[in-house]
């Protein structure tokens, strides 16, 4: 929000369910006008590739709402009078890019409005592959002190293609088989990294990871031992075949002297 000093987030429910490949995100905002005047605000939202999505809207209590979508890569967007808007930042030089939502927000005096962002995200990590995903995880980001100040709830409802919730870095309870929830009075928090896994078997995942991940790592710890206990175990068994060999050609020899002896006799 540009002009916070008016305005307050009263509260958060951020909904996440994981269909397949994506994860349909809806968040809804509760917010309200602090000042017995009117008041207007310009709203910016940090949402992933939101182009390559299937579904995004805005809606202030049910109704559509307009807004402009600007691309950026590793950046910092500036608005007057100080206010600041930064992406995330990446490791990939770029290559991730950020899109960012923005819109107008109209407040009569004292009013409280609820405001709802829907947006479909591809799940990142290796959910796709052609026998058995491995996991798929995506990440959300709250920026700005005014944020820390509101309660929130984070819903999160899985599939039976990715149905466990493996590594969080919020802690999360359980509601069943296919929902997660965690409950706040504020955000402790600036980002929400989740990833999500399928059931599988140990030696099913070390196959996958062996097939579609670690092929050259394991290659490397497991097929240089195992090539150099073959090369070893040939050593031995030469070994023992030329001892074997030696052996009998003493004895063949041992055989033919006593054989020479009778002989002479």
């Amino acid at each position: 929000l540009e002009h916070y000093t008016d305005l307050s987030i009263t509260n958060e429910i951020l909904n996440v369910d994981i269909n397949g490949l994506i994860a349909d995100i809806n968040i809804e905002y509760t917010l309200k006008n602090n000042t017995d005047k009117d008041c207007s605000s310009q709203a910016m939202f940090l949402a992933p590739n939101v182009e390559n999505g299937k579904v995004t809207t805005i809606t202030v209590d049910g109704t559509n709402l307009d807004y402009e979508t600007e691309s950026y890569f590793n950046t910092q967007v500036s608005l007057s009078d100080g206010w600041k808007y930064g992406t995330t930042d990446n490791d990939n030089n770029g290559d991730v890019q950020e899109n960012i939502l923005s819109f107008n927000l109209d407040f009569k005096a004292s009013e409280e409005i609820t405001v709802i962002i829907s947006f479909q995200s591809q799940l990142g990590g290796f959910p796709n592959n052609e026998e058995y995903p491995i996991y798929g995880h995506f990440s959300h980001w709250w920026v700005g002190d005014l944020q820390k100040l509101h309660p929130i709830t984070i819903n999160v409802n899985v599939d039976e293609t990715l149905p466990i919730m493996e590594t969080s870095n919020i802690e999360f309870e359980k509601i069943d088989d296919l929902t997660y929830q965690h409950k706040s009075d504020s955000l402790t928090f600036s980002h929400f990294h989740p990833t999500f896994n399928p059931y599988l078997t140990n030696w099913e995942k070390f196959v996958i990871n062996y097939k579609y991940h670690y092929k050259d790592l394991y290659i490397l710890f497991f097929g240089i031992p195992i090539l150099i206990t073959i090369i070893i175990l040939a050593i031995i068994f030469i070994n023992i075949r030329l001892v074997k060999k030696s052996k009998l050609k003493k004895l063949q020899e041992n055989d033919t002297n006593t054989i020479d002896k009778k002989n002479l006799y």
